[in-house]
């Protein structure tokens, strides 16, 4: 994972894994790493409804077609490990997940 300090105590994630990425840390982010097919956005993005989290920001970024994927999800409320699990659990296509 690569960032930076953009002042003021806030940090700009530019790369996660060579993959060029950007999110700022402002918020509870999810990051997830992901197979690149149909549904599994959609899936994730259901889990989350379901568990009452609203996304502030989405971001979709892949090496290339149907190679490794990293979801960035800020969202508004904090992800537990409780829904962390959940989302693991439901989702298929999920490789990795992390909370920032």
């Amino acid at each position: 994972m690569v960032g930076e300090s953009v002042g003021g105590g806030n940090i700009r994630v530019s790369e996660i894994n060579g993959l060029a990425v950007e999110f700022s840390g402002e918020y509870p982010t999810l990051i997830i790493q992901h197979n690149d097919r149909p549904g599994v956005i959609a899936e994730v993005s259901h889990v989350l409804a379901q568990l009452n989290v609203n996304i502030a920001f989405m971001r979709v970024f892949r090496h290339g077609k149907g190679e490794d994927a990293y979801m960035t999800i800020e969202t508004d409320q904090p992800v537990t490990p409780d829904m962390q699990n959940m989302i693991l659990r439901l989702c298929d296509g999920i490789n990795k997940l992390f909370v920032v």
